[in-house]
């Protein structure tokens, strides 16, 4: 598909790129063609099981809102991005996680936010898991290898002015300029996007959104965190063991780090940061998660859930045992009162 049915170039490209994604996808997809007519939906497939790729060859081979890239494999995140701008047709790119799902004004709402800011511009809308609850990634600071120390250190209270994250940050009643937003809700225009190269595609899963946010800062571009666009993203939902994306995302922060201050800090800190990063790595995502899977983390993991369930039935047996005596007592009171009351007469 090069046009929408009605012959007219598409406003916004929704590019999608998923892998292994799970049921979360299909819900995602609708609330996208649920748009308009003036959005069209670029699935890349990433590297799905067979019958998904098959399912989704079947009802999207003659959409003529979706055009479906499949075929390449898992390229990565950065390349399969890239691929799905080559071929989108809209004037503006939405890049949009498989397990995001849209409200319906979401695009008439990105339409009205650009008149009232000058390109270029790259907006992130406010995210939130199933139960409504904020996710901090939704606004980013750009990390530095020294908040990366202080983070690391748990030095927050020597560097009371270094922000690390937006957790403590409330949410604001109107748009406002952030250093970073996440990689799972991006919106720019095509030519803006293509005149910055892109997502780097040196960077397979993680780590790509932020630099390619703090080049869109040096090159004079504005990151808008738009509050009003609510997404849910469900997030983690893709079929892949949580070493292989804790090893990525290492990578992914090593290259960060090196690309975007290699020139600004010594060489020796940047390896020390390495270190640090792959340290964590080897202690939580490789030791710690072997430790999970023995018997011996089972047993220590079942004695600590019944100390804790015995603390919290002992507390509310106690408290409401403290209630049914208050009861009585307050019963007690009263009956005494009507006692006195009638002895009085």
């Amino acid at each position: 598909m090069s046009e929408t049915e009605q012959g007219k170039t598409p406003s916004v490209s929704v590019v999608m790129v998923s892998f292994f994604t799970g049921p979360i996808l299909e819900e995602a997809i609708t609330a996208v063609l649920a748009q308009g007519d003036d959005v069209e939906l670029v699935l890349v497939n990433n590297g799905n099981e067979p019958v998904v790729e098959e399912s989704l060859n079947a009802r999207f081979a003659e959409h003529t809102h979706v055009r479906l890239l499949t075929g390449q494999g898992n390229i990565g995140f950065s390349r399969a991005c890239n691929l799905g701008a080559r071929m989108a047709q809209g004037t503006r790119l939405l890049f949009l996680d498989p397990d995001c799902v849209l409200p319906p004004d979401t695009v008439k709402k990105l339409l009205s936010h650009e008149t009232q800011v000058k390109r270029p511009f790259l907006f992130g809308a406010r995210l939130q898991d199933e139960r409504g609850k904020d996710h901090a990634y939704a606004r980013q600071i750009l990390p530095t290898p020294r908040t990366m120390l202080v983070s690391f250190f748990h030095l927050s209270h020597l560097f009371p002015k270094v922000r690390l994250n937006y957790r403590q940050v409330p949410i604001p009643a109107e748009r406002e300029v952030v250093p970073a937003i996440s990689s799972s809700f991006m919106y720019i225009y095509r030519d803006d996007y293509t005149r910055m190269g892109g997502l780097d595609e040196g960077y397979f899963l993680f780590g790509s959104a932020l630099d390619f946010c703090i080049k869109f800062q040096r090159r004079n571009g504005k990151t808008y965190f738009l509050p009003d666009i609510v997404v849910k993203h469900i997030g983690s939902t893709s079929a892949v063991h949580s070493r292989f994306v804790a090893r990525k995302k290492v990578l992914g922060m090593v290259r960060y780090y090196h690309e975007a201050f290699g020139m600004l800090y010594p060489q020796p800190l940047l390896w020390t940061v390495d270190a640090l990063l792959w340290m964590k790595f080897l202690v939580r995502d490789v030791l710690l998660s072997r430790f999970k899977e023995t018997d011996a983390y089972h047993k220590f993991a079942a004695t600590r859930q019944y100390a804790m369930v015995k603390t919290i039935v002992d507390k509310g047996v106690k408290q409401a045992s403290s209630g049914l005596i208050q009861a009585q007592e307050a019963a007690y009171s009263q009956m005494e009162k009507r006692r006195i009351q009638k002895g009085g007469k």
